[in-house]
């Protein structure tokens, strides 16, 4: 809900229902573990609409690249100056799914490793690719080979048709696009730092709507240009 109204509220300018947003986002943050992201995505939502509207898919990228390249550091430092806090300890247990870890010990076996500071931070790195390869793939060890390959199926149409389309959809629909962008930026950042629910899955409920209007949309706009029907 808070999405709806966040979106409809920038749009069509109307403070009550960025009100609502705010309601909602605060209903979301007491009753969620994921709604910890609500209330970042709205003054982040409201920041690029109104203050800073230039370059926000660069933005974004450079964002997610810099988490990717940071993040890992912090922990292994924060593990070197022996400081402890939640996002270590949640970091450091290895899970990439409630049944799926991958410890450092995991790391070091499989590669024929020895311990060791270089090594550590490697890990680090490679346990938080996993888990974003984890969140934007839909295919899991503890499904059946049937399941995998048709998820495989759906989630290759679903990115299929958020790129052919993209152009478009910056064209006509870029206020939504961007806070899908943005919702999509902030779940991929909470679950790669901390471990707060039992599947990936949770944390794509809070954009796999809005990236379903969008996918509507460009099958919409594929079958259109098929038929040479004019927008």
């Amino acid at each position: 809900m808070f999405f709806f109204f966040i979106e409809k509220g920038i749009r069509e300018k109307k403070s009550i229902l960025i009100f609502n947003a705010i309601i909602f986002s605060i209903i979301s943050l007491i009753t969620k573990p994921q709604g910890i992201i609500v209330l970042p995505f709205l003054i982040l939502g409201l920041f690029f609409t109104y203050v800073y509207k230039n370059h926000f898919f660069k933005i974004i990228i450079v964002l997610f690249f810099i988490y990717i390249l940071i993040f890992p550091l912090l922990i292994f430092l924060f593990i070197k100056f022996d400081i402890d806090n939640f996002a270590v300890n949640s970091f450091l247990t290895g899970y990439i799914s409630w049944n799926i870890k991958y410890t450092y010990n995991d790391f070091i076996d499989q590669f024929s490793l020895n311990k060791n500071s270089i090594n550590l931070l490697i890990y680090f790195y490679l346990l938080i690719l996993k888990k974003v390869v984890y969140l934007f793939t839909f295919v899991r060890e503890t499904y059946s080979f049937k399941h995998n390959l048709f998820l495989t199926f759906y989630i290759s149409i679903i990115y299929f048709f958020l790129i052919i389309n993209f152009k478009y959809l910056i064209k006509k629909h870029n206020l939504f696009l961007k806070l899908t962008i943005l919702i999509i930026f902030l779940s991929t950042i909470l679950y790669c730092s901390l471990f707060t629910s039992s599947e990936p899955n949770r944390f794509q409920l809070f954009y796999l709507v809005p990236t379903y209007i969008l996918v509507s949309i460009s099958i919409e706009k594929f079958i259109r240009d098929v038929r040479f029907i004019p927008n």
